[in-house]
């Protein structure tokens, strides 16, 4: 009977464990998007199994989950009595802000409980260990897949230098993408919408040369929202318009080239100059993160770009909406390998299917 007790006592503590933990998920999604090239965060303070505080990481350069949770406790006085709740290991090290486990430390929060260790090589661990060599109670490893999922586009980023790339493109019923030279249009006004929604979650946006000349696509958020993100447009020509969409002042524009003789005067447009001789897709993509902080990113392009991109193993995910359309010839679907479709729903008369790439998962949950 005893026994019993103990164990219906450690089920009911581990049942508001998830469900603390699920908090964090949930405020963290909140700040999608916004807090890139950081990750997804957020931090829940209990007291008595009662929430008293939580936050999440809103926005790439401001305070952290656990510092706005903690400042969000009307009485401070029970944080020494309180336990947090975060879904990624506290930061260690001074960037942006101060390291949150110090304050943790600070206002002796005991019980620390993390759903995924940090992999960033500042933190990974560090926070950690500190916090049990001062005799904090940490617990490790709540709900930790879903933990590794929320925050999938940062591993990309640490690990492979790159940003997570998603690739995005609408096929007909029998398979094309379109016709050479020609503006048509495949998806629903609801498929349209969504893809303005996807779009204000990502750093940048990418097309190539052709699909700028053919469509003169604006690459917006503006059936959204207002937050655009950085347009890339890869061409090896140059033969742009200065009078086309992208040079127009509603969003930032890049032009990845390796032609180094490219200018556009006119709209003071930068231009990032790529090694022909080398994998200048590779290069672009780390110098997109490196240099812009650019931790997520769309390719948005014709056949020929998103298949470049395909057989470089450049993505991590693919959404494909499948329209009832019929073009019976045309401009071929690219051939997406190692896809492992992981999820699907009806988008009115459209489908979209999303895919994952096993060979991009080592260490990043799917």
């Amino acid at each position: 009977m005893k026994n019993d007790k103990k164990h219906a006592k450690m089920t009911t503590k581990q049942s508001k464990n998830k469900i603390f933990t699920k908090r964090c998920y949930d405020l963290a999604y909140q700040a999608n998007g916004r807090q890139s090239p950081n990750p997804m965060v957020g931090a829940v303070i209990t007291y008595n199994d009662r929430i008293i505080g939580e936050g999440f990481h809103h926005r790439y350069g401001t305070n952290h989950a656990e510092i706005n949770a903690i400042h969000s406790v009307k009485d401070p006085s029970l944080l020494k009595k309180a336990a947090i709740y975060v879904s990624l290991e506290p930061c260690f090290h001074t960037g942006k802000t101060p390291p949150c486990v110090q304050k943790i430390i600070e206002k002796e929060i005991k019980q620390v409980n993390i759903s995924v260790q940090d992999i960033n090589p500042l933190t990974a661990g560090k926070s950690i260990e500190i916090l049990k060599n001062n005799h904090f109670n940490v617990q490790e490893g709540l709900l930790e897949e879903k933990g590794k999922e929320l925050i999938r586009h940062f591993t990309t980023n640490i690990q492979k230098k790159r940003p997570y790339i998603l690739l995005k493109y609408a096929i007909s019923q029998d398979g094309f993408m379109g016709k050479k030279n020609e503006q048509i249009w495949l998806s629903n006004p609801f498929s349209k919408r969504i893809v303005h929604l996807w779009r204000s979650k990502f750093d940048a946006i990418l097309t190539g040369g052709n699909t700028a000349r053919t469509d003169n696509p604006q690459l917006s958020t503006r059936f959204f929202d207002k937050r655009n993100p950085l347009r890339v447009i890869l061409t090896k020509s140059g033969n742009l318009s200065e009078k086309l969409h992208i040079f127009d002042q509603n969003a930032p524009t890049l032009i990845a080239t390796t032609n180094h003789k490219l200018f556009f005067p006119e709209t003071q447009t930068e231009v990032l100059k790529l090694n022909p001789k080398k994998d200048y897709l590779r290069e672009l993509m780390e110098a997109l993160l490196a240099q812009k902080n650019i931790g997520t990113i769309i390719i948005e392009g014709g056949a020929e770009t998103l298949q470049s991109f395909i057989d470089a193993n450049l993505w991590d995910e693919a959404r494909v909406i499948k329209t009832p359309k019929v073009l019976k010839n045309g401009i071929p679907m690219p051939n997406l390998p190692n896809a492992v479709l992981v999820d699907h729903y009806p988008m009115d008369t459209d489908d979209v299917f999303v895919y994952r790439n096993e060979l991009n998962v080592e260490g990043v949950e799917s």
